[in-house]
């Protein structure tokens, strides 16, 4: 495991894969796209393709596809990825039960006339200390040779003659440790192996696996955001995403890595999230949760959440992120150069991309007169006016089924497939993503050749996905939030458009629905799953 921390952002690319891999423990092939997590963590995505060959070398992973969407993790990774959190948690359970013993110490004892506290040291943490300052303590589960130094403080032993199971520590009390190698053998009865350590079976405050282990993916992927905590010189940044929680942390990523490029003075930020898991019922009151934090700055994803921000507040700058919305036709701003209010983001020009995935479903299916629309009224009529231009200019006739709730697609495709259509579009909406799965199921049995915005959908067996790079537009969401924390108003911030897009194809799909993916698709495309 250590390949990971020897290259450049190498333990955030395995944190990466950890958390994808948690995540659903029901697909055991995670998916770390090189383009993804390139963006995410600011390296290029040949560092990463070239990360992952290197661990798949020594036997760690194992690349079952092209681009890093499929990533068997082998024994070996799990093997010592749990000794390295038994370690991790060993460690723990040492500086807390020091620091807490330690504090509980010096609220009931007196300091005597030399200046010095007196802790007496329980058997247990007698046990787990091993030796200090050059004092042998028996070992009942490991012996360590534990080194003490802060600024300002030191550990001392007591004088000789002072009864055993005690030190002394000169003021202040806090100390940091630093721990020497396991040695080979130690006292006692029980193995002399750190990872035997970390049982369900111990007793008292501990931690636990899994909560160690998020703390680790936490600490790796968020540094920012979570040293902010508690700090009252960092902004107060709120943030809902109304997508599937499980997408919600290269999301956080992707906001950081735009507040870090575009040189925000102040190097930490405190960030209230909250995630409706694609349920829209969920928006209105987390909205109001997160401003009642009194948040400096809002960051917002979709344009129901921009909807119920916007009526909430006309003080806090809301930066937003809304690919079905016209700004200034929604009376968000005034101007594409000059919004005038407390809004500004990144908007997708929708008419002069609706277009595109008609003429995709065409070159999959020459003879295609007639196409489903799968809507969600709460984005807005945008897209579907701009559809209907373009539908018409081809002439083609859609079916516009209106969704409101992700349990709506399964008959949406029932009545898609009665009317004889022959093929499916899914709109932009927060139940698309929060859905991919089944709409690849749906898109299969049904036979219904479907293309959406979300890159999600063929990589997890849908056909095809063409639209903006999500995490690159999250990311100028988070530049245009660094410019409003450096002191840029919303009203005079220009509204941005995406400036990355992606055709995505899978191989596997195409082939269940008995088509064969054209050459000028395979020559435009981004990536082909196969």
């Amino acid at each position: 495991m250590m390949l990971f921390f020897d290259r450049t952002a190498g333990h955030m690319v395995l944190a990466a894969l950890l958390h994808a891999a948690l995540s659903d423990p029901d697909h055991p092939h995670p998916a770390v796209p090189y383009a993804d997590i390139g963006d995410r963590f600011g390296v290029s995505r040949t560092h990463v393709r070239e990360l992952l060959a290197a661990a798949e070398k020594i036997g760690l992973v194992k690349l079952q596809a092209r681009g890093g969407h499929r990533v068997e993790i082998l024994p070996r990774l799990w093997a010592s990825y749990n000794r390295g959190i038994a370690g991790g948690m060993f460690l723990h359970d040492l500086v807390y039960g020091a620091a807490t013993e330690g504090a509980s110490a010096e609220r009931h004892l007196g300091e005597n006339s030399s200046g010095r506290t007196e802790i007496p040291r329980l058997g247990r943490n007698d046990a787990l200390l091993g030796q200090v300052s050059g004092i042998k303590w028996s070992a009942k589960y490991v012996a360590y040779r534990i080194g003490a130094r802060r600024a300002g403080g030191t550990m001392a032993p007591r004088p000789s003659g002072a009864s055993g199971g005690t030190i002394a520590w000169l003021k202040p009390p806090a100390v940091v440790c630093r721990l020497a190698p396991v040695p080979t053998r130690c006292e006692g009865t029980r193995p002399c192996h750190y990872a035997s350590y970390a049982r369900p079976r111990r007793r008292g405050d501990r931690m636990k696996r899994r909560d160690f282990t998020k703390l680790f993916i936490g600490a790796a992927m968020l540094p920012s955001a979570a040293n902010a905590q508690g700090n009252p010189e960092a902004p107060k940044v709120g943030f809902i995403y109304t997508g599937p929680k499980q997408l919600a942390a290269s999301r956080v990523d992707a906001i950081m890595n735009g507040l870090r490029a575009s040189g925000h003075a102040l190097p930490q930020v405190e960030m209230v999230m909250r995630v409706t898991d694609g349920d829209p019922s969920k928006i209105d009151p987390m909205v109001m949760e997160i401003l009642g934090k009194n948040v400096s700055l809002f960051l917002i994803n979709g344009p129901a959440a921009l909807k119920s921000a916007k009526a909430a507040t006309k003080i806090v700058p809301l930066i937003a992120i809304d690919f079905e919305s016209d700004p200034v036709a929604a009376g968000h701003a005034q101007s594409i150069a000059r919004p005038g209010g407390n809004v500004s983001g990144v908007f997708l020009d929708f008419p002069n991309f609706a277009g595109k995935w008609i003429e995709l479903l065409a070159e999959f299916v020459p003879t295609l007169a007639r196409i489903a629309v799968m809507w969600d009224s709460a984005t807005g009529p945008v897209q579907v006016d701009a559809l209907k231009t373009t539908a018409a200019t081809l002439k083609i006739q859609l079916d516009v089924l209106e969704i409101k709730v992700r349990d709506d697609f399964l008959g949406a495709f029932a009545v898609a497939k009665d009317r004889g259509v022959g093929a499916v579009i899914m709109t932009s909406t927060p139940l698309v993503p929060a859905s991919v799965k089944d709409l690849a199921e749906l898109s299969s049995r049904y036979k219904l050749p479907a293309i959406t915005m979300f890159s999600e959908f063929p990589r997890t067996g849908g056909l095809l996905s063409y639209g903006p790079n999500l995490l690159s537009g999250v990311r100028q969401m988070g530049m245009m939030a660094g410019k409003v924390l450096s002191g840029t108003s919303p009203a005079n911030l220009p509204i941005e458009r995406p400036s990355k897009f992606e055709l995505i194809v899978n191989l596997h799909a195409a082939e269940a629905l008995g088509l064969a993916i054209p050459t000028s698709i395979q020559v435009r495309a981004d990536e082909v799953i196969e």
